[in-house]
């Protein structure tokens, strides 16, 4: 794949210095709602999972906060951080999601991908979503025995898990290591931080060395 730039943060606030100013969408909201690909007539959470009863109680309505917006960008149990209680800041990166710039737009995705949209908001309410090719996981278990089982591979198969493991280490190698930081994924090492690769493999204190 080729190199990519990331910009990683943890709960930043509007007014905090690192907080990510999204290139040329100040009148945005940035992060989308969890729900909005069921506006797009695609089932997700309980209507994936055949073994949930139909007749299961629905999730509990979205906490609002102060100003009338859903607590966080993304609903609740997402905690956006806006000035006097407000919610989400346009423009601004702000609560759990992430966002994609390409070369011929930019897609917001919150918390694990449950909503998605295209920026600015108004390409996502024309946009028409592809029909669905992919396997669906009938659950996190039963995944793993499918594929065990000589099935279909697991949704999040080692080819997707195992770089997905590789750059969630980057991102707790950058909250120890200031600055920019250049990753060799072929060599498995930084080549322009001796110090971010001091924490690339782990360090065993004496007497409890990992011996293979």
């Amino acid at each position: 794949m080729p190199a990519v730039k990331v910009f990683y943060h943890d709960s930043a606030r509007p007014d905090d210095p690192g907080v990510f100013h999204v290139p040329g969408m100040e009148s945005e909201t940035i992060i989308p709602p969890s729900n909005n690909l069921t506006d797009k007539g695609r089932p997700m959470g309980r209507g994936l999972n055949p073994n949930r009863a139909a007749t299961e109680a629905p999730p509990p309505p979205r906490e609002l906060a102060p100003d009338g917006q859903p607590a966080g960008a993304g609903g609740a149990g997402v905690r956006v951080f806006g000035k006097r209680g407000g919610g989400p800041q346009p423009g601004i990166l702000t609560g759990n999601g992430a966002i994609f710039i390409g070369t011929k737009g930019i897609m917001a995705t919150c918390n694990r991908g449950e909503g998605v949209w295209l920026l600015p908001a108004s390409r996502w309410k024309e946009y028409v979503l592809p029909p669905q090719i992919l396997t669906r996981s009938p659950g996190h278990m039963l995944d793993w025995v499918r594929a065990c089982k000589g099935g279909d591979p697991g949704c999040s198969n080692f080819s997707v898990s195992a770089p997905y493991a590789e750059w969630l280490a980057l991102a707790a190698i950058a909250f120890r290591v200031s600055g920019k930081l250049d990753w060799d994924t072929k060599n498995l090492r930084f080549t322009n931080s001796a110090e971010g690769n001091k924490f690339v493999k782990p360090m065993f204190r004496k007497g409890w060395e990992l011996k293979l």
